[in-house]
């Protein structure tokens, strides 16, 4: 059987197997776990064999950071690597189906970093750890140039990246930008959704680019606002009103006899009028507070008008978060203490170690389940199933065959293809 393909998983978890697979023959089995998974993850065997990993990984930590940390400007990278190898085996040893080549690989990967930093460290000094660098980058080059421009996009850590700093000192900055740039691609996906919902002939409007995916903001706006021009009520009456009329005196008087009117809610000039741009606008919010029917084009326009305003405000908004977070950033790496430094130097180089070696047994444990879930795929349609529909096939076929007419040669060729398809012939 298939199944004993898998011994090397049946022997690291005893009793396994049985949970998994049931007994249907001699020689044949059936997965008999509804979700094969949970049933795998939750098993006894397969926990003690995850806690027996981790158990044998304990105190790992301490000593890179013992080994890494504590001894920062003397400390020799390669044969340290060599011991860290060296315990790394020791400890997976005993673990069956633990791939230690994996294990090495995860070490290597990480240790470059290490190696790198610390050159810079035990080269230049530990206020090396303090210290941020401008962000270079190469454009592409234009066709009229003929070198490649280098020019300065913001700032990096010399030791510490921006984005672990900020991660630990300022995570409700770092919080609200991502926030927003969340909120912007729930704005994207909805643009797509309303384009998908327009008919062919809304698509050819001006409101869409030529490529018709995605809206011309220009267009778009001025659509929504001819669809509101015939939107009225008493304030926006009085606002059309008071914009026909020229003299101060006369304008003061209009706004001290119409009280109803939400002046404040517009800027005013020095002297105390409206202007017509602060008046359209305050006509144009009133006119928006209209409700379209639902599924119309005018309701689409509206409403992607809304997340047009949203999206252009809301990209502010983060430019000026993200400059701001940038500065605060440069400033708490400058003014690190040294116990705050030396931890996230542990963060950065330690960590990834840890968290990576700690994923090794669930990668077994997803070897297996994906090994079982094939086998239950593969054998899904089983020989039992197969003859039931073999003789639902003959059946059919024997009854169009009974329809059938012809000479006798022809009747009994028939007759004994229908003996051959194991069905007697009840005429005979």
């Amino acid at each position: 059987m298939e199944i004993e393909n898998l011994r090397k998983y049946w022997d690291a978890f005893p009793g396994l197997r049985e949970e998994i697979f049931g007994n249907i023959s001699d020689n044949y089995a059936r997965v008999i776990a509804d979700d094969i998974e949970s049933a795998v993850s939750n098993f006894a065997s397969v926990s003690n064999y995850i806690a027996k990993y981790h158990s044998s990984f304990s105190g790992f930590g301490e000593h890179l950071k013992d080994c890494l940390i504590e001894d920062i400007l003397d400390v020799n990278a390669q044969s340290l690597k060599e011991n860290i190898c060296i315990d790394i085996f020791n400890r997976t040893t005993n673990i069956k189906l633990i791939d230690q080549y994996k294990a090495f690989q995860i070490l290597s990967e990480n240790w470059e970093t290490i190696t790198a930093d610390l050159e810079m460290i035990q080269g230049e000094g530990f206020d090396a750890i303090f210290q941020v660098d401008p962000n270079m980058v190469v454009k592409k080059k234009k066709e009229d140039e003929d070198e490649v421009t280098e020019v300065q996009e913001g700032w990096k850590g010399h030791i510490l990246p921006f984005e672990l700093v900020q991660e630990e000192f300022h995570h409700g900055e770092l919080f609200a930008i991502q926030s927003g740039e969340e909120r912007l691609v729930e704005i994207s996906n909805m643009y797509t959704e309303i384009l998908e919902s327009l008919e062919e002939d809304e698509l050819e409007q001006t409101i869409t680019n030529a490529d018709k995916d995605a809206f011309v903001g220009k267009e778009e706006k001025a659509y929504v606002t001819e669809a509101l021009t015939d939107v009225e009520s008493p304030e926006i009456n009085a606002l059309k009103n008071y914009l026909t009329l020229s003299f101060k005196k006369d304008k003061m008087a209009f706004i001290e006899e119409n009280p109803f009117v939400a002046w404040s809610a517009m800027v005013s000039n020095k002297d105390g009028t409206i202007g017509k741009p602060a008046v359209n606008s305050r006509i144009l919010q009133l006119q928006m507070e209209f409700e379209f029917p639902e599924e119309s084009l005018e309701a689409k326009m509206k409403r992607v008008m809304l997340l047009m305003e949203e999206e252009s405000e809301l990209k502010k908004v983060i430019k000026a978060q993200k400059i701001e977070l940038e500065a605060a950033t440069i400033e708490t790496i400058k003014n690190l203490n040294e116990e705050d430094a030396l931890r996230l130097l542990e963060l950065k180089w330690i960590e990834p170690i840890v968290s990576g070696l700690g994923t090794l047994p669930d990668d077994v444990i997803t070897a297996l389940v994906s090994e079982v879930e094939n086998l239950n795929s593969k054998y899904a349609t089983t020989y039992s199933d197969i003859e039931v529909k073999k003789e639902s096939a003959a059946g059919s076929l024997i009854q169009m065959i009974d329809g059938l007419s012809g000479s006798k040669d022809d009747l009994d060729g028939l007759a004994e293809f229908k003996k051959y398809m194991g069905v007697k012939n009840e005429k005979e």
